[in-house]
């Protein structure tokens, strides 16, 4: 963690600044904490591999948990484990604390990862893909890893999974469902079938359909996960979190300039 940045600013100001104690966003912040560590907990009594993703990671080495600006929370898993979590999280309801995917909201149109969404919070956010959604608390992405990537199907998807989102919030919904169910039944498994056989088994990278930029990972910078400290917490993390960062963010312990703090458009409501 680090106390003064590139930008003269102290954690403190950052602090007072961004996510002061009591604030909107800081309650939002431990909210999600507070799920992340029921989830990991069902991750360890189900010996589910999982790792604490991207901003997280930035998050725990530079200011030792959120970014200050920051609401977002991600795991990543295996693909198996994802199955195993998914189908506990459902079979295992928790009261407050519930499993987003597209079978259990018919508004979220994704294939390729869930959500873990709290029942006492809600997003508030201009966009027809979030509003048709059954579920809009605060919550926790579940992204699946894979090593069987193939670059350019990859970049393929990747524009599928965009197109998709364009329509959808240009309120095309019918034509955003279509290319949803074309891409959940054929090409999904058609681009899993051929990774299987021609992806590149030494890197590590989201499975297809991710809006994500192309961003491999290395084996030795991933694999064995280590604990990494995030808001006072031992988490799962990568096993080089300093060559991570690295390969996503370059200078990632350099604070960006004020306008290029990457606060989500969205605003917030919480209850106890």
């Amino acid at each position: 963690m680090i106390e003064t940045f590139n930008t003269g600013e102290t954690a403190q100001e950052l602090k007072e600044k961004y996510n002061p104690d009591g604030s909107i966003l800081r309650k939002c912040q431990l909210r999600m904490l507070d799920m992340l560590i029921y989830l990991t907990g069902v991750c360890g009594r189900l010996q589910i591999d999982y790792c604490l993703e991207s901003g997280n990671i930035l998050g725990a080495l530079r200011h030792g948990g959120f970014i200050p600006w920051d609401d977002d929370v991600d795991i990543n898993v295996s693909r198996n484990d994802y199955e195993k979590l998914c189908r506990y999280l459902k079979e295992n309801p928790h009261p407050q604390f519930v499993l987003q995917d597209e079978y259990t909201d018919l508004g979220f149109m994704q294939s390729s990862w869930a959500v873990l969404r709290d029942l006492k919070s809600e997003y508030f956010q201009n966009s027809v893909s979030h509003n048709i959604r059954k579920y809009r608390g605060m919550q926790i992405d579940i992204f699946v890893v894979d090593n069987c990537i193939i670059p350019s199907l990859y970049k393929f998807m990747q524009r599928v999974a965009g197109y998709r989102s364009g329509m959808l919030n240009n309120n095309y919904v019918g034509v955003a469902r279509v290319i949803q169910n074309v891409n959940k039944n054929i090409l999904l498994p058609f681009c899993r079938f051929l990774g299987k056989y021609f992806g590149d088994k030494s890197i590590y990278m989201y499975e297809y359909g991710y809006p994500f930029n192309y961003s491999p990972m290395r084996k030795n910078i991933m694999y064995p996960h280590k604990p990494i400290e995030f808001e006072g917490h031992l988490f799962n993390g990568p096993a080089d979190p300093v060559s991570y960062c690295r390969n996503l963010y370059n200078n990632y312990i350099e604070l960006p300039p004020v306008d290029k703090r990457n606060h989500h458009q969205a605003s917030y409501k919480i209850w106890d």
